[in-house]
């Protein structure tokens, strides 16, 4: 499980994500940033789902397929970038279905879920989008716009954080959620969500806890926490 939550603030958009790559038997494999970052472009990505990472080094899948279509993370674009992100998505969940192909758990197993963060300009103002490769209010692989996300995992994906805000917190006013200090409680909770058998039957979200912040002016992350997880150790939430 990668853990990934958006909300907007102002005229910043934000991406709350932890670092840890871990492999099918449960150890932590990599300890490394899960955005990808557009400066010029004043956007910022990621994506959460199955991949094959155990068998090979770290490779960012939607970085990678984007940087073969010209676009890197240099590019100014926008617009492009985003034009591109269906197709990236819909390649990712075909290459997911070949992977697990006779895997009992196979549809849950090969979804995908991406998450985009920008500032646009032709209205000045934040903007968050989420693309799935499943059902959802447009059709698999398009990108639809959303008020704020909370990424979990189990069959009620916010009572964890209506059992620890007392409800479910306005992410976009900063007086009901500070975007450090309870932004790192979501991710704590996130991190201690029980094991599911999708994720291997195993912890995934640690290594370090990130903010990153899409502004008028570009994108910066800022660590804001490293768990004592080890390289080659299951992640255990204390």
């Amino acid at each position: 499980m990668t853990a990934y939550n958006l909300f907007a603030q102002g005229d910043c958009a934000y991406i709350l994500s932890d670092t840890a790559i871990t492999a099918e038997s449960g150890e932590l494999i990599r300890d490394v940033p899960k955005v990808e970052q557009f400066p010029k472009a004043r956007l910022a990505l990621g994506w959460t789902g199955f991949a094959p990472m155990f068998k090979g080094g770290y490779v960012n899948r939607v970085a990678e397929k984007l940087a073969a279509l010209g676009i890197r993370s240099d590019h100014a674009d926008q617009g492009e970038i985003l034009a591109a992100l269906p197709g990236v998505l819909r390649d990712m969940h075909a290459e997911n279905l070949a992977w697990l192909a006779g895997d009992d758990l196979l549809d849950d197993r090969a979804a995908l879920t991406l998450v985009v963060a920008c500032y646009r300009e032709s209205d000045a103002s934040p903007v968050l989008l989420v693309g799935l490769t499943g059902e959802g209010p447009v059709p698999p692989y398009e990108l639809f716009r959303v008020h704020q996300l909370m990424g979990t995992d189990g069959p009620d994906a916010d009572a964890f954080v209506r059992q620890a805000f007392g409800g479910m917190p306005n992410m976009s006013d900063p007086k009901q959620f500070d975007a450090r200090k309870d932004g790192l409680a979501l991710l704590e909770l996130q991190r201690r969500i029980p094991p599911q058998p999708w994720h291997f039957g195993y912890y995934g979200v640690g290594g370090k806890a990130m903010l990153t912040t899409i502004s008028p002016t570009g994108v910066r992350s800022q660590i804001i926490k490293r768990w004592p997880d080890k390289i080659g150790k299951p992640i255990r939430p204390r």
